[in-house]
């Protein structure tokens, strides 16, 4: 099967108008369309469109369709999707910050230590510990490349919990001993299975 054939913004627009969708400013759209993307935009847009008896959508607009419509639905989600991420960054942050404090308290190096650590499931500490020790060779961060160069490449929690992506991140709150657990969860006013679901690790 041949790709559809490439069209320009110009084009792009053209094909909105044909279906039926209205535009006041076609600078503005274009500028839009360029920024954004024809397909990004056409996800605002699937509802405006008109269903079959079967319920299917075509590919018509209802009557009424502006584009300054389309154009404010993505923006007022581009405004929510920056504030959310502000503040899940926030409690990242903090999350990060917490974890190692409090196992860094118990032993700097508690992470490569699974005898000191609540590991239900050694298969998925192991998986979790190699994929760490890969964050930790390809880091280009100063303050690891710092411990790699000059403390013989022994990595202390509060460290490594910089390196780690979110996912990596829940999972060494998992494996985190109860009691050091509870103590972050109390932080957030949750306790330590709140907390833990609320991280919902999926795979190290």
């Amino acid at each position: 099967m041949e790709p559809k054939p490439h069209k320009t913004y110009a084009e792009q627009l053209a094909v909105l108008k044909r279906r039926g969708m209205s535009v006041d400013d076609d600078a503005a759209a274009l500028a839009l369309l360029q920024r954004a993307g024809y397909y990004t935009l056409s996800g605002y847009s699937h509802t405006f469109r008109l269903k079959t008896t079967e319920g299917d959508r075509t590919e018509r607009f209802r009557e009424g369709t502006a584009f300054e419509s389309i154009h404010a639905l993505w923006s007022f989600d581009n405004r929510l999707r920056a504030a959310t991420f502000a503040s899940v960054q926030t409690v990242e942050t903090h999350l990060r910050a917490l974890i190692g404090y409090s196992l860094g308290a118990v032993d700097p190096l508690i992470h490569v230590k699974p005898e000191l650590l609540s590991i239900s499931k050694m298969h998925e500490y192991r998986l979790w510990s190699a994929k760490l020790a890969r964050k930790v060779e390809d880091s280009r961060e100063d303050f690891v490349i710092h411990h790699r160069d000059n403390r013989e490449n022994v990595i202390p929690v509060w460290v490594a919990v910089d390196v780690l992506d979110w996912g990596g991140l829940s999972y060494l709150y998992s494996f985190m001993p109860i009691r050091e657990r509870e103590a972050v969860a109390g932080h957030f006013e949750l306790s330590a299975a709140q907390l833990l679901s609320w991280l919902r690790p999926s795979t190290p």
